[in-house]
């Protein structure tokens, strides 16, 4: 997430209220276990974010298997 929605989400730039710049904030979007229900996923698959582009395959893979996994904090 840091390369790609930082720019927006953070503390200094919280685009419509969301911020991605620590683990409780981003936790806001996502639904533990649950990909198809955390808002964060279901933006990232529709393309609706990042406006610079879609993520590759393998970004939105790799978003999909952490929240899956439960969403740990590591």
């Amino acid at each position: 997430l840091v390369p790609k929605c930082l720019s927006c989400h953070s503390a200094g730039r919280a685009e419509k209220g969301v911020r991605f710049d620590t683990y409780v904030a981003t936790m806001k979007t996502v639904s533990a276990g649950a990909p198809n229900a955390s808002r964060l996923y279901t933006q990232l698959t529709a393309g609706a974010m990042p406006p610079s582009g879609r993520l590759s395959e393998a970004e939105l893979n790799q978003v999909r298997d952490w929240i899956q996994a439960g969403a740990l904090n590591n």
